[in-house]
């Protein structure tokens, strides 16, 4: 019999390559988005079910998931990847952005997870690969909610790997660096409050640290969904992936250095002449 994943986030990037990936190796798919409209060319594959999902709603998952169950009558693994990053400052960031991405990146994993928990509990097996980030292995200006958020999915994963094991349920973190996807462009279409006090900082700081996904390496989203893949198969107890050269460079360091040492070396990094700070008045 072959075997069944969900994933998530299936519209663009890696989950939609994701999705793709796994139907190749001859797994069947139940792929989500948030709307079926515009997907004709998931619907049409054979050993792909489309089904609707938004992880911000319990309804929406409870409902998805019991679909994806009846279905195919189990499900094997979870690709928890939907999400997006929030880009800008702290403070500038309104509530309504810096809550969506909390309640995306983060409630909606939990959401998931515990919608699946039962069927994965009652067949004694099941594993869960939830998709992080470099923001995971440390935390970059400009991305703090977004880290905040993948901060979170690492933790209750952690936690959980020994809460589950006893019931036979895996649990995997995948950690991708800069990823060429359409993601980044959705950067300068977000909301942002305006401070004055950051006028001159604002513009350096983004300059210095927005990312760049054509950078040297960063991967494929079909390259980042092959490593997913790895890790789904992979029954050994490692639970973290750091994936490409740059997030696996930061993990080295983050383990080598002393606490102080590593967040000087990002502060290095990323930081910009202090005459860009505005006096004051």
């Amino acid at each position: 019999m072959p075997k069944t994943v969900l994933v998530t986030g299936c519209s663009t990037g890696i989950g939609r390559a994701t999705a793709l990936y796994f139907r190749e190796q001859g797994w069947n798919v139940v792929a989500t988005v948030r709307s079926l409209e515009g997907e004709r060319e998931l619907q049409q594959l054979e050993r792909m079910a489309l089904v609707a999902m938004d992880v911000r709603d319990t309804a929406s998952v409870t409902r998805a998931v019991d679909e994806a169950v009846r279905a195919c009558g189990q499900v094997d693994a979870v690709i928890n990847n939907a999400g997006y990053s929030l880009f800008g400052l702290f403070e500038e960031a309104p509530e309504t952005s810096w809550r969506d991405q909390i309640e995306t990146n983060l409630y909606g994993t939990i959401h998931v997870m515990r919608a699946m928990l039962p069927h994965f509990r009652a067949r004694r097996s099941g594993v869960f690969v939830n998709v992080t980030s470099l923001v995971a292995v440390a935390g970059f200006p400009l991305n703090s909610y977004y880290t905040a958020s993948k901060w979170g999915v690492e933790g209750i994963t952690e936690a959980l790997v020994h809460e589950l094991k006893p019931y036979g349920i895996r649990f995997k973190l995948v950690q991708p660096g800069l990823t060429k996807t359409a993601a980044h462009a959705k950067y300068d279409a977000q909301k942002h409050e305006h401070i004055p006090d950051y006028d001159g900082f604002r513009e350096a700081i983004v300059a210095k640290v927005r990312p760049d996904p054509d950078s040297a390496g960063s991967q494929k989203a079909s390259e980042v969904a092959a490593e997913i893949y790895a890790a789904t198969l992979d029954e050994s107890p490692r639970l973290r992936y750091p994936l490409g050269a740059v997030t696996q460079a930061f993990t080295n360091l983050r383990r080598e250095q002393p606490e102080t040492a590593f967040l000087d070396l990002v502060s290095q990094q990323t930081a910009v002449d202090p005459s860009h700070v505005p006096k004051l008045r």
